[in-house]
C-alpha cells in the first residue's frame, strides 16, 4: 500500500515536471517568435517622460531600430544609444532594458512592453532603482517613460 502511493506521487511528480518543462519551452518559443516580430525600424509616435511630452522636434526625429538583441536609439542632435533587451519569459510582456535609455551605461531598466501590429509600445522607470511598471501611463511625479512607436514600412 505504501509503495503503490509512493509510486502514485513519483508518477504525479514527474508529470507536473513534464508540464512545467514544456510551458517553459512554449513560453521560449513564444519569446523567439516576439523577438522576431521586434525587428526592423520604428518612428516615434509620442514620447512622454515624467508626465511630460518630449519636444516636437525630438518626436518627429527619434527613431529605434531594433537588431537582433540590440536597440539603437537615434534622433537628430543626439549620439546613438545602443542598448540591449531581454523579454522575460515570466510575463510576456516585461522587458528588460540594459544599456539604459536614460541612465548609466550598463544599468537595467525593468519595462513592459505592448506590440499590437505595427504599434509598439514601451514603458520604462527613469532609473534602475525603480521597480517594473504596471501600465502605459507617465504622470508628473512618476519617473516613468512611455514610448509609442510604429513600425517603419521597408521601402
Amino acid at each position: 500500500m505504501i509503495k503503490r502511493r509512493l509510486n502514485e506521487t513519483y508518477f504525479l511528480i514527474g508529470i507536473i515536471a513534464v508540464i512545467l518543462v514544456a510551458e517553459a519551452v512554449h513560453g521560449a518559443d513564444d519569446m523567439v517568435a516576439t523577438v522576431k516580430l521586434l525587428q526592423g525600424s520604428w518612428q516615434a509616435v509620442k514620447l512622454e517622460g515624467d508626465g511630460k511630452p518630449a519636444p516636437d522636434e525630438i518626436q518627429k526625429s527619434f527613431q529605434m531600430t531594433i537588431k537582433d538583441d540590440k536597440m539603437i536609439i537615434t534622433m537628430r542632435g543626439a549620439p546613438n544609444r545602443d542598448c540591449k533587451f531581454k523579454l522575460d519569459p515570466s510575463d510576456p510582456n516585461f522587458i528588460d532594458i540594459t544599456g539604459a535609455i536614460k541612465g548609466k551605461e550598463g544599468d537595467t531598466l525593468l519595462g513592459i512592453f505592448s506590440l499590437e501590429g505595427d504599434q509598439l509600445k514601451i514603458c520604462f522607470p527613469e532609473t534602475k532603482d525603480l521597480p517594473r511598471p504596471t501600465e502605459f501611463t507617465s504622470s508628473a511625479g512618476s519617473h516613468l517613460g512611455v514610448m509609442i512607436l510604429k513600425r517603419v514600412k521597408a521601402e
